[in-house]
């Protein structure tokens, strides 16, 4: 009798114990789950990858793949953005015609990138630059950007470099607060 009860304690330590990695993989997952839910994908793809360290898993590797990839996408969004940015805050002070004509290139090379980004991916990224684009504020955003660029190149403008640099600086930033990022997205890096 005490070799049976051995026996069967034994076999249900070996059943206890190869249920553990199971568990901790499903915590894991169930963790990643939630961290890409709320926007964290760092996180997300992180806890993925300590996921698949327990077991290797088809649709958690698939999983682990195309967040990393999001994660690449969203950096590029924030390249971006962070362009349009920081080409305004460089802009404060133009005074000249050519300085306003090399922020208006710079913003038309950024706002040109984000019309070229494949938003066929149905990601996140993806869903965030297919939505401004496509918006008339984007269009707007877009045509005055060329419009200073050629005014001020040409000299035709009715307004100096500055008035005309702070108006669309004005502009992008309108456009920036009115679409603004995802939740997570500023938190790639």
């Amino acid at each position: 009798m005490n070799k049976k009860l051995l026996l069967l304690f034994g076999l249900v330590l070996v059943i206890v114990s190869g249920c553990s990695g199971t568990s901790k993989f499903d915590e894991l997952k169930t963790q990643a789950e939630a961290h890409y839910a709320v926007g964290d994908y760092v996180s997300a793809l992180a806890v993925y990858n300590k996921a698949l360290d327990e077991k290797e898993d088809a649709e958690v590797r698939t999983e682990s793949t195309r967040i990393k990839g999001e994660v690449e996408r969203i950096k590029e969004v924030m390249r971006m953005y962070n362009g349009i940015k920081d080409a305004g805050t460089s802009a404060k002070n133009i005074y000249t015609p050519a300085e306003a004509v090399k922020y208006a290139q710079t913003l038309n090379k950024i706002l040109t990138e984000m019309e070229a980004f494949d938003v066929s991916s149905n990601d996140n990224p993806g869903f965030y630059i297919g939505q401004l684009v496509k918006s008339s504020d984007f269009t707007n955003a877009k045509i005055k950007t060329g419009l200073l660029e050629v005014n001020q190149s040409l000299g035709i403008s009715g307004k100096n470099a500055y008035e005309a640099t702070q108006e669309l600086i004005a502009e992008m930033d309108a456009l920036l607060t009115k679409y603004e990022l995802r939740k997570g997205f500023a938190a790639v890096q």
